[in-house]
């Protein structure tokens, strides 16, 4: 099974965000891990195994995204509304960011490019 370690800026989150890819075609599905988890708890966690019949059948190539959630709602006692802008700048950069990202790479692995 192909696996790929990748770090995109972010513009929403003015950081480095880290994700991995499994598989090389097929279906993108992303993985968003438990709260305060970090995008390697795929592995971590045997997720990899559950999941390896479809990745390496080519049915699905699987997106593990990081969080931030140490720095939203995981951060107990701090401010909450720093939490809550901290977890819609994460938000606008799964779905303006990393969405585009992973349609992008999917497309360019199945043979056509996704826009």
């Amino acid at each position: 099974m192909e696996i790929r370690y990748e770090k995109h800026w972010s513009s929403y989150l003015n950081r480095d965000m880290e994700f991995k890819i499994y598989g090389s075609g097929g279906k993108p599905v992303m993985f968003i891990p438990c709260q305060a988890g970090r995008f390697w708890d795929f592995e971590d966690f045997h997720m990899v195994d559950h999941w390896a019949p479809w990745i390496e059948s080519g049915k699905c190539m699987v997106f593990s995204v990081d969080t931030i959630d140490n720095e939203s709602w995981a951060a107990i006692g701090a401010d909450n509304r720093w939490r809550i802008e901290n977890h819609e700048k994460w938000f606008n950069y799964i779905v303006n960011e990393m969405v585009p990202t992973i349609r992008h790479i999917a497309g360019l692995a199945n043979g056509y490019d996704q826009g």
